[in-house]
């Protein structure tokens, strides 16, 4: 699946994501079955050099590999790049954040990861999730998407798990959920997606008969949801 989606429409947009993915997955394949490795390892740079991937996306994906992968697999990509003339050296690898490199000297630095290395310094869970929820609005990116980036969705799952009930779920999240431009069933999905393992068994039974009225209402309407939704055939008249 990855080799099919990694090169698309919004590739600056999700590149990291698959490269995370496929770092995961390479990493695996290698243990569990090495007779293979080879093959994907040679796939994966054909996707790599691909004519309809920008370079600043091949930087991105390289740089996510470079962090994902053991050392072996990332000399043996680097072997299969060199061969369809790419070098690819040590200058990808991400320099690490330690408490001697303090975060705001580093440019490249973003509000999501500020974040989520500021997760075990002792701040309380109350100011994190605000400075997790700032993180979003400083990024100018809605903690309702999906898979924006890799320390967007790392930060989204960080802010899930600080989040203890589904009080603190809706005061964190009113702000975006009244701003966001998406579909209705959108925003349900991502707010119940947040609300896992926070419901009490009454609650969910209530969020299942809300959804089935739901879907009676647009199988079986009756008259007065059929006059309200009802739509003359002149107004499509040529």
């Amino acid at each position: 699946m990855c080799e099919i989606f990694t090169i698309n429409d919004d590739n600056f947009r999700y590149i990291t994501f698959f490269g995370a993915q496929i770092s995961e997955i390479l990493n695996e394949i290698d243990l569990l079955d090495n007779n293979h490795i080879e093959n994907v390892s040679k796939r994966l740079s054909e996707i790599i050099v691909d004519d309809d991937l920008e370079n600043d996306d091949k930087g991105a994906l390289l740089k996510e590999l470079y962090i994902g992968l053991t050392s072996v697999n990332v000399n043996r990509l680097k072997l299969y790049l060199s061969d369809l003339g790419i070098s690819w050296g040590d200058e990808n690898k991400q320099e690490e954040i330690t408490e001697e490199q303090p975060l705001e000297k580093n440019k490249k630095v973003t509000e999501f990861e500020k974040f989520n290395n500021s997760l075990n310094s002792g701040i309380s869970k109350a100011n994190l999730i605000e400075i997790g929820i700032t993180s979003f609005e400083k990024e100018k990116k809605s903690i309702l998407y999906n898979n924006w980036s890799s320390e967007h969705s790392e930060s989204k799952k960080n802010i899930k798990e600080l989040i203890e009930n589904d009080v603190e779920t809706i005061k964190a999240l009113t702000g975006e959920i009244l701003k966001f431009n998406e579909t209705p069933w959108s925003v349900c999905k991502e707010v119940i997606w947040f609300l896992e393992g926070k419901l009490d068994n009454p609650q969910i039974e209530d969020i299942y008969e809300i959804v089935n009225n739901h879907f009676q209402t647009i199988i079986r309407p009756d008259d007065i949801e059929k006059e309200n939704y009802y739509i003359p055939s002149k107004l499509f008249t040529i």
